[in-house]
């Protein structure tokens, strides 16, 4: 579940890190929910489409942030409204009887999109801790990287190479800590 990071943006045309985690993990189904332009509140909407799942990614907080805002007319929702959502989203996934990993922002690849992130990135660990729920900071997927312009399209998408880094470090640092949890 979660936005254009998540489900792929038009300006990317290779496939988005949970289907990339898909291809890694052979005994995995995984159903991609992730819908451009959505806001948490905004993907609040799509869990009647999920029947069933054992682990549920939940990944917004870039569209809620709003960090390109002199782009077009979004505003950033309040963080009150942002932490509201996930919590909905938690407990719909707890409904389904699976478990909750909140994956915070990925980081902007300019200062002022980082900037603009942080504080959806903050709460988003907060949510994670209240409802000792599960929370992963992708940014630790690009330590290794002394500049993350280069992995994203525009400061804000992930590129291809992102992509698979992302998919990569969940796959390795973060599945097999949930699922050992089971």
């Amino acid at each position: 579940m979660g936005d254009s990071n998540t489900g792929g943006s038009q300006r990317h045309d290779g496939s988005p890190f949970p289907d990339l985690i898909g291809r890694q993990l052979v005994d995995v189904t995984i159903v991609n929910m992730g819908r451009g332009g959505d806001t948490a509140k905004d993907g609040l909407r799509r869990w009647a489409a999920i029947g069933r799942a054992d682990i549920c990614f939940i990944n917004f907080g870039t569209n809620d942030a709003a960090p390109r805002r002199w782009l077009g007319d979004r505003s950033p929702v309040s963080i009150a409204i942002y932490m509201q959502s996930l919590e909905q989203h938690v407990h719909h996934c707890s409904a389904l009887g699976a478990k909750s990993v909140i994956v915070a922002p990925l980081p902007g690849g300019s200062r002022a999109i980082a900037r603009r992130l942080e504080p959806y990135r903050t709460a988003a660990r907060q949510v994670a801790i209240e409802l000792e729920t599960y929370f992963v900071d992708p940014s630790m997927a690009f330590d290794e990287v002394s500049d993350l312009a280069p992995l994203t399209e525009d400061a804000l998408h992930l590129n291809q190479e992102g992509h698979e880094l992302l998919a990569s470090w969940i796959v390795t640092h973060v599945l097999t800590h949930v699922i050992r949890a089971s």
